[in-house]
């Protein structure tokens, strides 16, 4: 069977990938917690402001 690529060829791409791993990871997984951390402040306050309004309203209503 013969061989598509040569060694050098072969070097070549796995350093190609090898690089595009080392600097597509980390940067995915700290894009990913920064986006994940986002998402959890907007919902916190999300749900502060809907506890707020809840508060104001039960302070209105009338308790017998």
């Amino acid at each position: 069977m013969p061989q598509l690529l040569d060694n050098a060829q072969q070097e070549a791409i796995s350093q190609i990938l090898l690089g595009f791993i080392y600097f597509v990871f980390p940067v995915g997984v700290g894009l990913s917690v920064f986006l994940h951390d986002k998402c959890v402040q907007q919902r916190s306050a999300i749900l502060n402001k809907q506890i707020e309004i809840l508060e104001q309203v039960w302070k209105q209503t009338p308790q017998d």
